[in-house]
């Protein structure tokens, strides 16, 4: 992946999160892609999985991913939502609107 990184978490277990920059993307490769950008890359750089929510049809990217006091993977998207992410599957689940 060539794309310029937001933000990136290091992981305990050696892999990495990270936020690819597409809040400025003109949708060329559809709202999914732009919407879809938290990774997470092992210690060999391969994909583990691609951040999905059932908002991504909007096409809003996240823009700020963080780690809580209690151990939970936390994302906050351009629109306003903030989102909890499972650390194994990369399912985004929203938890309230921060705006």
């Amino acid at each position: 992946m060539t794309e310029k990184i937001m933000v990136k978490l290091n992981m305990e277990d050696g892999s990495k999160i990270v936020v690819f920059d597409r809040l400025m993307s003109d949708n060329s490769l559809g709202k999914l892609h732009c919407a879809r950008n938290i990774y997470k890359i092992d210690k060999s750089d391969s994909t583990v999985w691609q951040v999905s929510s059932p908002h991504d049809e909007f096409g809003d990217p996240f823009t700020n991913i963080w780690i809580d006091e209690g151990g939970d993977l936390l994302a906050y998207r351009w629109d306003g939502g903030s989102y909890s992410i499972n650390s194994t599957t990369g399912l985004a689940t929203p938890r309230g609107f921060l705006r």
